[in-house]
């Protein structure tokens, strides 16, 4: 499922509950050319790089996707919160020397409580629970897999092969959970 086929199938949700999906507007190409800078032109970075193109973002506390298996609506982040959030991992990932999961980790996320190529793109309750385009997967993962990140007890597990395929998962969750998540949000 392509980003744009995405954001409209969301806001079709939001709207047969007469709500408006808040969406900031597209990035700039001077936006998108640091997360480019930052991570390269990796192909697996494009559907991310379209979801931006078209969404710089969403308002807080508006869900935009959906972890298959949890009704926890994730905020779209920004370009500019996404590398902030990932800097922030980098910069407390010494003091996680040694982490150790608490449960065995899924083999096909690398090891460690932060990789250079995790890029947040969507994050939950002030980033305690985060969404994450791997870049440096493990073992049989694929590059470009998602993988969310749960603070307390920190832990990361594996959710979608593509950020395609975790579009698919999180409309088809939308549209089974979309009542119950939407519901304090109607517009009155």
């Amino acid at each position: 499922m392509s980003a744009q086929d995405y954001l409209s199938a969301i806001s079709g949700i939001y709207k047969s509950f007469g709500i408006t999906l808040p969406l900031n507007p597209g990035a700039e190409d001077a936006e998108i050319h640091q997360v480019q800078t930052k991570f390269g032109d990796d192909l697996n970075l494009a559907t991310l790089l379209d979801l931006w193109r078209t969404a710089n973002g969403s308002d807080s506390y508006t869900p935009v996707f959906l972890n298959p298996g949890i009704l926890t609506g994730y905020d779209l982040l920004s370009i500019d919160e996404s590398l902030a959030q990932h800097d922030g991992m980098r910069a407390r990932a010494p003091q996680y020397e040694g982490y150790e999961d608490p449960e065995p980790r899924d083999p096909r996320i690398a090891s460690g409580w932060w990789q250079p190529g995790w890029l947040p793109f969507a994050e939950f309750g002030g980033s305690t629970m985060l969404l994450l385009l791997d870049l440096t997967p493990e073992g049989t993962g694929r590059k470009g897999q998602v993988i969310p990140y749960t603070h307390d007890p920190d832990e990361m597990t594996w959710v979608a092969e593509s950020l395609s395929d975790f579009f698919k998962a999180s409309a088809e969750e939308f549209e089974k959970e979309g009542e119950e998540l939407l519901e304090d949000l109607r517009e009155d």
